[in-house]
């Protein structure tokens, strides 16, 4: 067998956020479907979690490159976070200001049909302008209206900004006692809900922490998903849990997410905690699949080949993650939309939950058909940016 690459187990991981994120989109835009599918897929969200945690995992690993990268330099600190921000800025910023393109114009050319829009999508100059420089997660008017997903750019550029600040705190626990580091998360978890209170006093309910909401999306709420991923660059080496213990901390603590999700859905209060819950079940999937990968690359075999098979097609998908991002909504919000306008008008009526199974597959098709263009131009962005 081809020994898995050291870092191969987080592109496994990419690919299975990604395949949620796709999944829980798939039905949102198909009228009259039975909403049990809905709540079946809506676990897929957490992609969303799992890509915090990756990201504030490998965030770490950046800073610390750059860190020793300009160890001789006499503004070490200044230099690492100048290089580190604008490494990701330009990472980001490029192929998304596109994307911003494209939604606007699409949007203006619908609006010229007297059809309903497969997005509410936002032409305010200054909204456009906070998501062309990824600071649309303090945009509480418009955070996700000019590119559909949109909110999770702006979070996780906030938390690159945040990050010299959060990494003294890790350096600190770590120096200090690291057996103390998950007071980092749960220091995280405790501001997000002392946060969300206070805005309960002031306007008397839960309403702005419910999903969808800016207050859900926000760096407030998610940071301790990402903060996390910060400390699993120390638990990744010194966790005495077996593999099988692992497996079962992220399954229990991802039942426990999801229940609370669907028992406590109208007590508002409870997404103050669930990206953290969720989060935490993710830690443990993480320790997990990076244990499986040393164990190939330590020469183990699999013995289920279709397993292994499917394990490497996630790989690619995740591989390919960033572009799936924006060519989701493609296949997942602007082709059925599209379909289900022509069958109206036409005069097609079609059932719901059968128009979702038959646009499934072409769902898929259609976001992976869109990777390659938008892959390349990223390769390009990424050449020249270097």
């Amino acid at each position: 067998m081809k020994h898995v690459g050291n870092l191969q187990y987080i592109t496994f991981l990419k690919g299975l956020a990604i395949l949620g994120v796709i999944l829980v989109h798939a039905p949102q835009l198909i009228k009259e479907i039975n909403p049990l599918i809905r709540e079946f897929l809506h676990a897929g969200a957490f992609g969303c979690q799992l890509f915090f945690v990756i990201s504030g995992f490998l965030a770490v690993k950046s800073w610390e490159r750059l860190l020793a990268k300009y160890e001789n330099s006499t503004e070490k600190n200044r230099t690492t976070y100048k290089t580190f921000l604008k490494k990701r800025y330009l990472s980001i910023a490029p192929i998304y200001i596109l994307f911003i393109l494209f939604y606007q114009i699409i949007s203006y050319y619908i609006a010229t049909f007297n059809v309903e829009p497969f997005y509410k999508i936002s032409h305010n100059p200054l909204s456009i302008l906070a998501n062309i420089f990824l600071l649309n997660g303090l945009d509480y008017q418009a955070f996700n209206n000019i590119v559909p997903g949109g909110w999770f750019i702006g979070t996780i550029f906030l938390f690159y900004l945040l990050f010299p600040l959060i990494y003294k705190l890790y350096r600190y626990i770590k120096t200090y006692n690291p057996r103390l580091l998950f007071l980092l998360p749960l220091g995280g978890v405790i501001v997000s809900a002392i946060f969300q209170t206070g805005i309960f006093f002031i306007i008397g309910d839960w309403t702005l922490s419910k999903p969808g909401s800016f207050t859900y999306y926000s760096i407030i709420n998610q940071l301790p998903c990402m903060l996390i991923g910060v400390t699993l660059n120390y638990y990744l080496k010194n966790t005495k849990l077996s593999k099988n213990n692992l497996l079962l901390c992220f399954i229990c603590l991802g039942l426990i997410g999801n229940l609370l999700w669907y028992a406590l859905r109208l007590h508002y209060w409870i997404y103050a905690l669930i990206p953290s819950i969720i989060g935490w079940s993710f830690f443990y999937l993480f320790l997990y699949v990076q244990r499986k990968s040393e164990e190939i690359r330590g020469g183990e075999t699999v013995n289920n080949q279709t397993r292994n098979y499917i394990t490497k097609k996630i790989e690619q998908i995740g591989k390919v993650s960033f572009s799936v991002y924006f060519t989701n909504f493609i296949g997942t919000f602007i082709f059925p939309w599209g379909i289900q306008l022509l069958l109206v008008h036409y005069g097609y009526t079609i059932n719901g939950t059968l128009l979702f199974f038959l646009l499934l597959i072409p769902i898929f098709l259609i976001t992976f058909l869109f990777v390659p263009p938008v892959d390349y131009i990223i390769i390009i962005e990424k050449f020249i940016c270097t």
